[in-house]
């Protein structure tokens, strides 16, 4: 799972699930190793790898639900196939 480098992700990916909520040790996430999904496609391409799906993870921490989204703004999942050669 990838994590999209904006304030939104910052705000829940490092002060939520870090800090306020507690449901990772202090420092797991490096706010500057985040990439955009965008990134992670071209760097997929770049390897020869067709990116055939992104999707969003969501998760509700009241509920302790997880879904997939069309939402890729704080975690996101990428599919890819290898190109034939």
């Amino acid at each position: 799972m990838c994590k999209n480098r904006n304030p939104k992700s910052f705000l829940f990916a490092i002060v939520g699930a870090e800090y306020v909520l507690g449901m990772l040790p202090k420092g797991t996430h490096e706010y500057g190793k985040f990439i955009t999904p965008d990134e992670l496609a071209r760097f997929a391409r770049e390897t020869r790898l067709d990116v055939q799906r992104i999707k969003g993870l969501e998760y509700n921490p009241l509920t302790g639900r997880y879904w997939l989204s069309a939402d890729t703004s704080v975690n996101y999942m990428v599919a890819t196939l290898r190109q034939e050669v």
